[in-house]
């Protein structure tokens, strides 16, 4: 074994996990373009509907206009509107007990594979299975085995920060799409 960690998440890393996926991941970037993408689309086809039934008038330059600020607050606030659409998310998944994280984990680092233990499971995973590496500075280390699925590693709960150049590098050795960020 080369590094081992035992992390505490809570809520708020959970939080900042599913904001950095819907919104500062490159995934996250990609699917927020396409949905603003369609929301042009939607308020173009209204604005020219309007104009193809009425012409150029008082009503169509009026629906433009509110097009025109609709796409402007929804594009300066997606990100809030995200952030609040998830803590609904956690609130409900959380009253009905089916949150899809375990808070409490132990993670070990091999050679050629890591382990996850959890109170309720074990993983055991070939690195090869690590589809990408996200390491948001100074806050989280992500292990992502799919498009939406992931191991968080909290990097303030790391007791020996010495060990985190040595597991950013292992790391990469063995998954080659490994992304940096600066923030969440």
């Amino acid at each position: 074994m080369r590094y081992k960690f035992d992390i505490h998440l809570t809520e708020e890393d959970y939080l900042d996990f599913e904001l950095f996926h819907c919104t500062g991941s490159s995934y996250g970037k990609k699917q927020l373009r396409k949905s603003n993408l369609i929301f042009i689309g939607i308020c173009a086809a209204a604005t020219g509907a309007v104009i193809l039934l009425r012409g150029w008038g008082t009503a169509s330059f009026a629906t433009a206009i509110l097009m025109a600020i609709y796409l402007t607050v929804r594009t300066l606030f997606s990100r809030r509107l995200v952030k609040r659409n998830i803590q609904k998310y956690i609130r409900r998944t959380k009253k009905t007990g089916s949150l899809p994280i375990d808070f409490d984990s132990s993670f070990e680092f091999f050679e050629d594979h890591m382990v996850e233990t959890t109170p309720s499971k074990r993983i055991e995973q070939a690195y090869s299975s690590l589809e990408r590496i996200c390491v948001i500075k100074d806050r989280y280390i992500l292990l992502y085995t799919s498009s939406s699925s992931c191991h968080i590693l909290s990097i303030p709960q790391i007791r020996d920060r010495s060990d985190l150049p040595g597991l950013i590098d292992l790391l990469s050795q063995k998954c080659h799409n490994v992304e940096f960020y600066h923030k969440i």
